[in-house]
């Protein structure tokens, strides 16, 4: 990945979890597997990158997906530090119900800004005086 940095293909994102439990094994040499078997196993800490389209080729090349050692599938993962931090943000409370009142105030995707991202304007929540 290093290599990869150097060259401009890939971004460090920063490390995250997996949405959903998975099984994490070691097989020969004590390279690391994700099996997919969503919901088996733990949630998996690890580091998220964002590739181009000549990184994630040389990835492949890499983790030899065309002779079949390797799938790359989707995963759902998450920050914990976004959920920390958010978590902090609302006073360390939560809900137990998402009501209608509270989803009169969603704003829908087409309606948000045209250049907004989402984890942009949680950081900007995050950093906001309460």
């Amino acid at each position: 990945m290093q290599d990869l940095i150097k060259k401009n293909v890939a971004v460090f994102l920063g490390p995250y979890i997996t949405h959903h439990p998975y099984p994490l094994v070691c097989g020969p040499y004590n390279i690391p597997y994700l099996i997919h078997l969503s919901g088996s196993g733990n949630r998996v800490k690890g580091e998220l990158y964002s590739v181009s389209t000549e990184g994630l080729v040389r990835l492949d090349e890499f983790e030899g997906t065309k002779f079949g050692h390797y799938d790359r599938l989707p995963v759902q993962v998450q920050s914990e530090e976004d959920e920390e931090r958010l978590w902090e943000k609302k006073g360390k409370l939560g809900w137990n119900e998402y009501r209608e009142t509270d989803g009169k105030q969603y704003v829908m995707p087409g309606d948000r800004a045209k250049d907004s991202c989402i984890l942009d304007d949680i950081e900007l929540f995050l950093s906001s005086i309460q």
